[in-house]
């Protein structure tokens, strides 16, 4: 899960991992472009990550994507 889903610099992150691991947070415009990855580490079991890198990121709709070894999971959000 993704929120807030309007965000300004920032969103947070919650996700339940089966193991401990580092998995791959990133973010696509609208056409599929990525246009920012960051290597995110969790631990086996519930996870609340803060992720402050969004002031590069122009205003606009993204998808984001976690990567982890048991999938993806994705969600969209509006950068204002």
């Amino acid at each position: 899960m993704l929120y807030p889903t309007l965000v300004r610099s920032g969103v947070s992150v919650q996700y339940n991992a089966t193991r401990s691991e580092n998995a791959s947070f990133e973010i696509y415009d609208m056409s599929g472009r990525m246009i920012q990855r960051t290597t995110i580490s969790l631990t086996a079991g519930q996870n609340n990550i803060r992720l402050n890198t969004l002031d590069g990121i122009p205003t606009g709709q993204f998808v984001s994507t976690l990567r982890t070894s048991d999938g993806i999971a994705s969600a969209r959000f509006s950068k204002l």
